[in-house]
């Protein structure tokens, strides 16, 4: 029976290199790694060892969300590895069967940072070209000064929301935003 370690990451980094030495602190006498985009079905690491794995080995990864990038990923994979007469051992999951109660709600754990995972690249990309999701503001800096003034000068909270197409909610989140609660104060 031997340790077979499996580390993926979708770019060379410390997440990597962490995996690698939690993989080596248990025991993990090879180690294939892949990195690799979500997007991307060939693993040639996880191909490699899959040809290693002989009957009643154990490979360990340090999240059941490294082997796959969906749940249909994951179900195969375990398969495969299974079909070869070898278990999985999750670092950070309980995957005993002797505990089903456990197995299942780790494997929906994984199946949550997999989904964290796969979107990680496309918010990092976002973040990085200045958009950080959400609806876009109907009313620039400049728009909502003009509204606190029309607001003070006591022009009807309808007149104001016409005027800028918004709805009464919005003139009352720009509001705020712009005097905080004292346009509470009368």
């Amino acid at each position: 029976m031997r340790k077979l370690g499996y580390i993926r990451s979708i770019t060379k980094d410390e997440e990597l290199e962490n995996q690698k030495i939690a993989l080596k602190d248990e025991g993990c006498g090879l180690i294939f790694k892949d990195i690799v985009s979500s997007s991307k079905e060939e693993r040639p690491g996880f191909n490699n060892l899959l040809d290693e794995i002989e009957k009643e080995d154990i490979v360990v990864v340090e999240s059941l969300s490294k082997l796959a990038n969906s749940v249909n990923q994951l179900i195969d994979t375990l398969n495969s590895i299974h079909r070869r007469g070898a278990s999985v051992v999750s670092i950070s999951e309980d995957t005993s069967t002797a505990n089903q109660g456990n197995f299942l709600s780790s494997l929906l754990i994984s199946i949550e940072k997999m989904n964290k995972e796969r979107t990680k690249p496309g918010r990092k990309g976002a973040k990085a070209r200045g958009r950080m999701g959400g609806r876009p503001e109907k009313l620039n800096a400049e728009q909502r000064l003009e509204l606190v003034s029309l607001f003070k000068q006591n022009i009807s909270t309808r007149e104001i929301c016409n005027t800028f197409g918004i709805s009464r909610p919005t003139f009352y989140k720009y509001l705020k935003d712009v005097m905080g609660n004292d346009y509470l104060v009368v």
